[in-house]
């Protein structure tokens, strides 16, 4: 089975509180004491497609698990029969959580900047309760997103210059994901944010050291 969390979820945000200087420096090296996370930059919306086939696949057999946490013996039972395999998959999720990967990936295509993500579970074995989305939007991207997460059944909490975004299941991220994807001309349409410009080259400067 896919887990479900005991999470109350509501929306609560400023708007005016969101943090609107990050650099491309920023958004490159990480603006975040979350270890470990690194930039997803601005994918395309090619790969958001590719990467939301994948996370169904395994939200469908996950789904139909009689475990209780049924992504985790997917996950395990593709890596025991082709660990080589389960590498190119988790690839594919730019090594975030199935379940978490496809909305990571969306809001960055959307031109937001990431910086958290987790699936949520057991405490040590995940870093979070329940599962969670770090980002800092614009407003004009946040008001998009908030409409959305509301018509996903997500919530909202503001920390911050930022917000987290969380569900009692990531069938909701999964969920909210294809909705943004399905929005992407108007995310498109938009400005696009200050850290954008430069953030390709940022990235490449880190590469080279």
């Amino acid at each position: 089975m896919i887990p479900d969390f005991e999470v109350e979820v509501r929306r609560v945000y400023e708007l005016g509180e969101l943090t609107d200087d990050l650099t491309a420096e920023d958004v490159a090296v990480g603006f975040t004491n979350h270890e470990g996370y690194e930039c997803m930059g601005l994918p395309a919306w090619s790969e958001v497609e590719a990467c939301l086939v994948e996370e169904a696949e395994i939200l469908a057999r996950s789904g139909a698990s009689t475990a209780s946490d049924g992504i985790a013996e997917v996950m395990n039972a593709i890596c025991e029969h082709d660990d080589v395999g389960h590498a190119e998959l988790m690839q594919e999720f730019r090594w975030n959580d199935p379940g978490a990967a496809g909305l990571v990936l969306a809001l960055s295509a959307a031109g937001t900047a990431t910086f958290y993500s987790c699936r949520g579970g057991v405490p040590g074995e995940h870093h979070s309760k329940y599962p969670r989305v770090g980002l800092v939007p614009d407003a004009g991207r946040a008001r998009l997103i908030a409409r959305l997460a509301e018509s996903a059944s997500c919530g909202i909490r503001q920390y911050g210059g930022g917000w987290y975004l969380y569900a009692r299941s990531v069938a909701d991220f999964h969920r909210l994901a294809h909705l943004v994807l399905e929005h992407r001309d108007d995310f498109d349409n938009m400005p696009p944010p200050g850290w954008a410009n430069g953030l390709d080259d940022a990235l490449a400067r880190l590469d080279g050291e």
